[in-house]
């Protein structure tokens, strides 16, 4: 037998051996596969649900202040009372006021706001009042319910 030979027969009774050491890996079941990418899924869903954050409507907005400005806040006085909000911040960095006013009491408001860079405590003039209604709580129930061919 040739020193060739011999080379060769002892690789394969080497393959061999190893490939029966590693057990072979059993295919999965249908359930592991479907349930796996259900979990995924809902996964997927739960961080969605969880990193976005909820907003009602209506909103007081302005238009958008260049980052330039260093506008940070919003000094909003409805009637009478004084609210601070944290400017939004854009994507290329301009700030603007977007305020929910969702939860509002019914009725009319009068609305002035004043845009606030608190790095220098600079605040502009106030803005020109805004007056606006909120409707009565309720809506009435739909009527003339029926089925149509």
């Amino acid at each position: 037998m040739k020193k060739q030979d011999l080379k060769v027969k002892v690789r394969k009774m080497l393959k061999r051996k190893s490939t029966r050491l590693i057990p072979p890996k059993p295919a999965p079941r249908y359930d592991d596969v479907f349930f796996d990418g259900v979990k995924k899924l809902l996964l997927t869903i739960a961080v969605i649900l969880i990193c976005s954050t909820a907003y009602a409507s209506p909103f007081i907005v302005c238009d958008p202040y260049p980052a330039s400005a260093s506008v940070d806040q919003f000094v909003l006085t409805m009637d009478g009372a004084t609210i601070t909000v944290d400017a939004k911040v854009a994507d290329n960095g301009s700030t603007s006021l977007y305020y929910d006013v969702g939860s509002i009491a019914s009725g009319t408001h009068t609305l002035t706001v004043k845009a606030k860079c608190s790095l220098w405590g600079v605040e502009s003039n106030s803005s020109a009042p805004f007056v606006f209604t909120r409707p009565a709580g309720s809506i009435n129930a739909p009527a003339g319910i029926g089925l149509v061919k």
